[in-house]
């Protein structure tokens, strides 16, 4: 064996155990044995549609603890108000501590608000990375593919050496090791989205 096929070997050993790792850790994700083998479409993982940042930011402002909870303070104080009125003049310090308490809750629920919405909107911006580096995984990991098989039809009519067959193999565990993390990445990004809007 001369030193080309020796470190051809070595290239290849190290992207399958790339290519493990990454199926361990997609594995992982979706709690499955770390052994578990998986055909990926990645059409199927951005089947559902992407909701505009607009819309997902009016559902965490919906859904969010946060945001139910700076509302039920907001609904509070103004029961405190409409009590004080009720009973003496809002001019009273009883009625300003109530009205300062109520302006108080509305500038806690602008700024719990803003937070959120800018934490969505930095989900959303990784969703869209990660789901572009999918769309451009997908295409290069079947191209690699083809040309794998072409090298083996190759190497089986005696037209293509052991090197070519091995470095084709490496290049295709290398497309499907990125194909597999571009996955991951998408997975862990849409998660972390979803749980930013309230689900």
């Amino acid at each position: 064996m001369d030193s080309q096929e020796t470190e051809a070997h070595k290239n290849l050993a190290a992207l399958e155990a790339s290519y493990q790792q990454a199926l361990a850790k997609l594995n992982d994700l979706l709690n499955e044995k770390a052994d578990r083998q998986w055909r990926m479409i990645a059409t199927d993982l951005t089947q559902h549609e992407l909701l505009s940042l607009e819309q997902l930011q009016a559902k965490a402002f919906e859904k969010r603890p946060e945001m139910i909870k700076a509302q039920a303070e907001i609904d509070f104080a103004q029961v405190r108000i409409d009590y004080t009125a009720e009973y003496s003049a809002l001019s009273t310090h009883k009625g300003t501590i109530a009205k300062n308490e109520h302006k108080k809750a509305e500038l806690q629920k602008q700024k719990t608000q803003k937070k959120i919405g800018q934490e969505v909107s930095d989900n959303y911006t990784k969703v869209l990375a990660a789901k572009k580096a999918v769309e451009e995984s997908t295409p290069k990991k079947e191209t690699a593919l083809e040309r794998y098989q072409a090298t083996i039809d190759q190497y089986r009519l005696g037209k293509a050496s052991m090197k070519e067959l091995m470095e084709e193999e490496a290049n295709l565990f290398d497309s499907e090791t990125k194909a597999i993390e571009s996955v991951y990445q998408y997975n862990l990004a849409a998660t972390t989205l979803n749980q930013s809007t309230g689900y």
